[in-house]
């Protein structure tokens, strides 16, 4: 069940190629990388891109049921790193959830996600933010990935 909720949250956020998004420091990085969903994503994408599993953990919120972070990935990006092009395009924020879309075409731990649509799996029309969170969450292929705030920064939601 681990790898399946592992699985989940990484097919829908495993972007690579991603512009740096938000505000800047001096040096040219954020503040802080985690202050919005799209600049969290961001970050959290460039990690993947990396390979650095401890520097992807820093993004992600694990339920306790499903152990650490870098003890989940670790292995599982080994085997099945990250592969291809995303870009995060879009996000809708409810209060202390969020979701951030991601366009392009990638890979990880065996899912396969291809998305143009930068307003993919966002509520529209007749749907509540809740049921598109609760739909993101619930489909290892959307391009959608859930966060939620903590204190003062946004985290990836990894299961639920």
């Amino acid at each position: 069940m681990r790898k399946t909720l592992i699985c989940c949250a990484l097919a829908v956020t495993a972007a690579v190629g991603v512009a740096g998004c938000g505000g800047s420091s001096s040096g040219g990085a954020p503040a802080n990388p985690q202050s919005d969903p799209k600049t969290t994503a961001t970050a959290f994408i460039a990690a993947l891109k990396s390979g650095d599993v401890n520097e992807v953990c820093k993004y992600v919120q694990v339920p306790p049921s499903q152990g650490t972070c870098a003890d989940g990935l670790g292995p599982a990006l080994q085997q099945d790193p990250f592969s291809g092009d995303a870009t995060v395009v879009n996000d809708a924020v409810s209060g202390d959830k969020a979701l951030v879309v991601t366009t392009g075409t990638f890979s990880v731990l065996g899912v396969s996600i291809s998305n143009t649509d930068s307003n993919a799996g966002l509520p529209s029309g007749g749907s509540s933010f809740d049921d598109a969170y609760a739909a993101a969450q619930g489909n290892p292929k959307s391009p959608d990935l859930a966060l939620v705030k903590v204190g003062d920064n946004w985290m990836i939601v990894l299961g639920s």
